[in-house]
């Protein structure tokens, strides 16, 4: 059944994909207190967020990537999941239900900002101490994502990189803190709630 719906959800795998990533979704589940079945649905999702952006990280990164035959870069996608996953429930203290729910919640809003896998489960997780859940976690980042680049004009700070691209969260976070100091007041809280234009990008902020 759950080599069947990672199928179902990645059409384009090979059979020797689809066996990995079976594989991989159910050694994940086991060590991150989920189901195989939440696991498998995650890895398609997973796969269709994340691929093209895991492709270009491995031109850069893994050695001997453009020898690998496409059904050993998807299995490389899979390990590389997994892992990602698996770190991410180990240094933030969730679960993998939570970072399912979170990074399904999320889609694609940082992936098309260029911000790496790698951060965006760092974010999550270190969100999830202070949400109850990870959907209200990436909701609340999600919020921050779609309301900086109105907000950099509005507050006079560089949100952008040189390739106007979002600088990465804790440097954005830096920006702020340089304007209004470790701790924010009602009137600077207003001041940037009002800038991101969203209750959940200020949530995420604080």
């Amino acid at each position: 059944k759950a080599a069947y719906d990672i199928k179902s959800g990645i059409s384009s795998l090979s059979d020797g994909a689809v066996a990995q990533f079976t594989r991989l979704a159910a050694i994940t589940a086991g060590a991150t207190k989920s189901t195989t079945s939440q696991m498998t649905s995650f890895f398609a999702t997973g796969f269709g967020i994340y691929s093209k952006q895991f492709y270009k990280f491995g031109e850069t990164t893994i050695k001997g990537w453009n020898k690998l035959s496409q059904e050993e870069k998807d299995i490389k996608f899979g390990e590389y999941f997994s892992a990602g996953i698996g770190t991410a429930v180990q240094m933030f203290k969730t679960d993998g239900t939570k970072m399912q729910n979170a990074i399904e919640t999320l889609g694609a809003a940082a992936t098309t900002s260029n911000v790496p896998l790698s951060e965006q489960l760092a974010i999550l997780g270190q969100m999830q101490k202070s949400f109850a859940s990870g959907s209200e976690a990436a909701t609340a980042y999600k919020g921050f994502l779609t309301g900086a680049v109105q907000a950099q004009e509005k507050l006079g700070l560089e949100f952008l990189d040189s390739n106007n691209q979002l600088k990465s969260a804790p440097l954005i976070l830096e920006e702020l803190r340089s304007k209004y100091g470790e701790t924010l007041d009602d009137m600077e809280k207003a001041e940037i709630k009002k800038a991101f234009g969203t209750e959940e990008g200020m949530k995420f902020i604080t």
